[in-house]
């Protein structure tokens, strides 16, 4: 690992990195760097004094960095640590990490929910060659239990007891979210059907609330026209995100039960109003629902709206 310097709007921010070699689709090597920890911008760590990147790099490799919350990341020999467990089947004592058993108890939940026979047959029907089932798993566990980038998160596939790929290349994970979605929708019915089926999920009021985050991009997605008319709009636009940021931004609207769960989620241009995304997200997500009312939450105020 290593500390490297990244310009953002202008302005440099520190960064933890680490060079991992990948493989791309032809066979060829390339190094691809992973972030390990946004520091934050330099201006915030600059001591004033001559050569700080450098002193603050050298620290490091020290094992004795400037900045203290880079000490546990620092390279360091882990002890190995080695214990004998005994317990009967029931027994309210008996704890596991939960990164290690994940596979049993979130994989259970999958097939509860009717996730992996329609991932299964979605890779049938489009006869996809690449693991997607196992893709999406590792997605979601690992944004679960260590949110991580999409390279790192793919590293992490030999951490649990039953690792999530086999004889896989690393750049499918792109792959996945193209694929993903594509049956987004049917993922999102397919759960809501079994909630309401099985777990008899109750929706007589609804809550509704928008939210954006933002790409370290500088670029704004460009808009499709057909005759006069635009087609498919650009995503990502420069308007100010939610940290107060002039960012390359994409809007969020989230749907939830009285129990907090979600029902629905759909995203907008970034510039889009709040307010404005309400009547699109209805009819996208939750058509199969009946309620008596819904609860828009912003930033500013709540409002109560009848159906």
């Amino acid at each position: 690992m290593y500390i490297g310097i990244v310009q953002n709007n202008g302005k440099p921010y520190l960064k933890l990195l680490r060079s991992k070699d990948l493989v791309g689709k032809s066979g060829n090597k390339f190094s691809h760097k992973i972030v390990i920890l946004n520091i934050g911008p330099l201006e915030n760590f600059d001591d004033g004094n001559p050569n700080y990147v450098e002193r603050l790099r050298q620290s490091f490799r020290d094992g004795k960095p400037i900045i203290p919350e880079l000490q546990s990341y620092c390279d360091q020999e882990k002890q190995a640590i080695s214990s004998v467990h005994e317990f009967k089947e029931g027994d309210p004592e008996f704890r596991m990490d939960l990164k290690y058993c994940s596979n049993i108890i979130f994989e259970r939940i999958f097939e509860e929910l009717g996730i992996q026979s329609l991932i299964a047959f979605y890779k049938k029907l489009t006869k996809i060659k690449y693991d997607v089932y196992g893709f999406f798993k590792l997605l979601v566990f690992g944004k679960i239990l260590d949110p991580t980038s999409k390279c790192a998160t793919v590293l992490q596939n030999d951490s649990y007891f039953r690792p999530n790929l086999k004889n896989f290349n690393p750049n499918n994970i792109y792959n996945t979210f193209s694929s993903i979605a594509e049956i987004k929708n049917l993922i999102v019915k397919r759960i809501n059907k079994i909630l309401i089926e099985k777990k008899e999920r109750k929706a007589d009021t609804i809550y509704y609330g928008v939210t954006n985050f933002y790409f370290e991009i500088d670029e704004e997605g460009d808009e499709t026209w057909e005759n006069e008319n635009i087609i498919n709009v650009g995503f990502g636009k420069g308007e100010i995100s939610k940290e107060e940021r002039r960012s390359t931004i994409v809007q969020l609207g989230l749907f939830m039960d009285e129990n907090g769960l979600p029902i629905g989620v759909e995203t907008f241009s970034g510039n889009t109003l709040d307010h404005m995304t309400l009547k699109k997200a209805l009819s996208s997500n939750i058509e199969s629902f009946e309620f008596s009312r819904y609860i828009y939450i912003s930033d500013r105020d709540i409002c109560v709206c009848p159906n």
